[in-house]
C-alpha cells in the first residue's frame, strides 16, 4: 500500500520515485500522466486513495455487466460522514482527459481528513484538486457530479464553502446543488 512505499530520488531527476513492497498501486503510465499533469507528490495519490478501491469494493459498487478491469485511474468516493467507506467510483481517463462516475453518483473523493475540515473548497475536477491539495490547501474535495451534494447539505451546512472549477457552469451547477447554503 501507498503508506508502505519508500521515496527515493535519483541524482539525476528529482522527480520523487515510489518504490511499493508488494504491488503498484499506480501502473508507471498513470504515474506518467499525474506527473504530466502537474500531480507530482505520492503523498497526494495516496491522499486521494487513487486506484485503492479493492476488488471487495468493485465487486459492491460496480454492476456485473461493467468491467473491473483497471483502465484509467480510479477515485474512490466517501460520505464524509463516514470518511473511511468507499461509496462511489470516479475513472480518470487519461487518453481523453475525461473522469466521470462509473458508479452511482455519491460521496466526494478528496483525503479522507476533510471530514474534520471547517472551510471546504468544492472542486469540478479530481485534477485541480490534486493541485490544490499537493500545494497544500486543506479541506479540498471533488464533486464531479453535483448530484452528490443534496445528501451531504446537513454536513456542509456547518462549513465554510468555496467553489472552485475551470467552467462557470459547472461551478453554477454545483452553486445550485447546495441550494440554499
Amino acid at each position: 500500500s501507498p503508506q508502505d512505499a519508500a521515496m527515493i530520488t535519483i541524482p539525476d531527476d528529482d522527480e520523487p520515485l515510489v518504490i511499493l513492497d508488494d504491488e503498484a498501486v499506480l501502473s508507471p503510465a498513470m504515474q506518467e500522466y499525474l506527473r504530466a499533469s502537474g500531480i507530482t507528490n505520492p503523498a497526494t495519490w495516496a491522499a486521494f486513495r487513487l486506484d485503492q478501491a479493492g476488488d471487495a469494493v468493485m465487486e459492491r459498487l460496480l454492476r456485473p455487466s461493467q468491467s473491473h478491469g483497471r483502465t484509467g485511474i480510479w477515485l474512490p468516493t466517501f460520505d464524509p460522514r463516514d470518511p473511511v467507506t468507499i461509496v462511489g467510483l470516479i475513472r480518470l481517463t487519461p487518453a481523453q482527459h475525461h473522469h466521470r462516475f462509473v458508479t452511482a453518483p455519491m460521496g466526494l473523493a478528496g483525503d479522507p481528513a476533510l471530514a474534520h475540515e471547517r472551510r471546504i473548497i468544492l472542486c469540478d475536477s479530481p485534477i485541480q484538486a490534486m493541485r490544490l491539495h499537493q500545494r497544500g490547501v486543506i479541506g479540498v474535495a471533488v464533486v464531479d457530479d453535483p448530484a452528490v451534494l443534496p445528501p451531504l447539505l446537513d454536513w456542509l451546512r456547518d462549513r465554510d464553502l468555496v467553489v472552485a472549477g475551470f467552467r462557470e457552469t459547472n461551478r453554477a451547477r454545483i452553486i445550485a446543488a447546495l441550494g440554499p447554503l
